[in-house]
């Protein structure tokens, strides 16, 4: 692994958390007005009641999957920090750093490499390190398009398709 080789950040940034919260902020505001309309009008009948029931028990569950996610897209968001900027690639380091356990780490970097958030890398357990393929950059001959290939593998353009050698 060659430290300087910094892991390429896929074109598409991480998920924002922002538009996660504002959706089930729309969620649970929708859910709340439907239980006060029904309060209002003395709708409670059996039906209605337990569709309410339903909704708020919904809106339950989606700010809990909404916390995890937040949860998960801050520990990203520190990993590919301490990986770019501090050249930290011990899997080892990330858990304590992060106060999670190695297994979590390994967990969330094979996400991260399954989404392209860390492209061109790989875990390695026997030496509990992220390992980093060099990146070239060459230029498409055929529509002169800027392109990251890691090395050892084809050089294809990723806007025209077409092969180099």
């Amino acid at each position: 692994m060659n430290p300087s080789n910094k892991p390429i950040l896929n074109k598409a940034p991480l998920p924002d958390a922002t538009k996660v919260i504002s959706k089930g902020s729309i969620f649970i505001s929708a859910s709340i007005a439907i239980v006060i309309l029904l309060l209002a009008f003395n709708n409670f009948a059996k039906g209605y009641t337990l569709f309410s029931l339903f909704l708020v028990l919904c809106a339950c569950f989606f700010v809990l999957c909404t916390l995890s996610s937040i949860r998960t897209y801050k520990r990203y968001k520190n990993y590919y920090q301490l990986i770019t900027q501090e050249n930290i690639y011990s899997l080892d380091k990330l858990a304590t750093i992060n106060n999670v356990s190695y297994a979590t780490v390994v967990d969330d970097l094979k996400q991260m490499i399954a989404y392209d958030y860390l492209q061109y890398s790989m875990i390695d357990e026997t030496t509990r390190e992220l390992v980093i393929d060099c990146a070239a950059e060459f230029i498409c001959k055929t529509c002169g398009a800027t392109n990251s290939v890691a090395a050892n593998h084809k050089k294809t353009c990723e806007y025209c398709g077409n092969q180099q050698k």
